[in-house]
């Protein structure tokens, strides 16, 4: 069985010496890593929005309960829920903030991965 073939391995180019011009396992872990951080990142800036768009329906909701149960313009009973509205989407806006500043070098860093493998592969 010495002349049996051996599958090559999907993540290391043919030679898969760094000096050579080959691209290493380490680049394409690499490259992997920031396609994770963006896909994640994309999530945390896409979804707090609706979350605090929930919650702010939901604080309006019982703002409006409240009113309709009391018949009157009560500030101090109306206060409670619009605070709820407000602090949910003040969350929204500062979980999304954050997610943005992780994204933003998150694809920088992909993008010179990515050269610097393309550069190696060829």
């Amino acid at each position: 069985m010495p002349n049996t073939p051996v599958a090559p391995d999907p993540y290391r180019a043919p030679g898969g010496d760094p000096a050579a011009g080959h691209a290493t396992p380490e680049m394409l872990r690499r490259v992997r890593f920031w396609r994770r951080a963006i896909r994640i990142s994309v999530a945390g800036v896409l979804v707090p929005p609706f979350l605090g768009l929930a919650g702010v329906l939901i604080g309006v909701q019982q703002a409006f309960a409240t009113l309709s149960a009391t018949g009157q313009a009560d500030p101090a009973a109306l206060a409670n829920h619009i605070s709820t509205s407000l602090f949910s989407a003040m969350w929204a806006v500062v979980l999304s903030f954050f997610a943005l500043a992780v994204l933003i070098p998150a694809i920088f860093m992909h993008r010179r991965c990515k050269r610097a493998l393309a550069a190696a592969s060829n």
